[in-house]
């Protein structure tokens, strides 16, 4: 027998004895050990919260939804900005360009498509996801999962 069965079967034998309210000095030692925790583990929890702890935590609940959503719109707001910024950055490239304005990105395009460069971008591409799958292929826990 192994020692967790062993330590499982003392821990079933002390939870069968305060079941039925036997002695605990009929058990052996390691059983013994057991019985002051299922007999606290049996007993209710005594929590003290005061009377008005849920209305407490509902106006917390509220306070954080609002902020949230305050947050939310300064989000929407920043990228509203954003988009309308994007749009004078591409007037300005096309005004300042030309019918050439694209031109220097294809150039830069052709430049970067190299074996080599592609070639490097699958490895790290590869790599990232398999270390993400790591600790799951493994079997660890993750706090995500626990």
């Amino acid at each position: 027998m192994n020692p967790d069965e062993r330590e499982w079967q003392a821990q079933e034998a002390a939870t069968d004895c305060v079941r039925s309210g036997t002695a605990p000095h009929e058990l052996d030692s390691a059983s013994a050990s057991y019985v002051t925790l299922v007999r606290a583990l049996r007993e209710p929890i005594e929590v003290q919260l005061p009377d008005d702890f849920a209305r407490r935590v509902a106006l917390r609940a509220v306070a954080r939804a609002s902020a949230r959503a305050v947050e939310s719109r300064l989000e929407q707001h920043l990228l509203w900005i954003l988009g309308v910024l994007f749009g004078i950055a591409a007037l300005a490239a096309a005004v300042i360009y030309g019918g050439n304005w694209l031109q220097p990105s294809i150039d830069l395009t052709r430049r970067l498509i190299e074996p080599s460069l592609l070639l490097s971008l699958a490895g790290c591409l590869a790599f990232s996801a398999f270390s993400q799958q790591l600790p799951r292929l493994l079997g660890w826990a993750t706090r995500r999962d626990a």
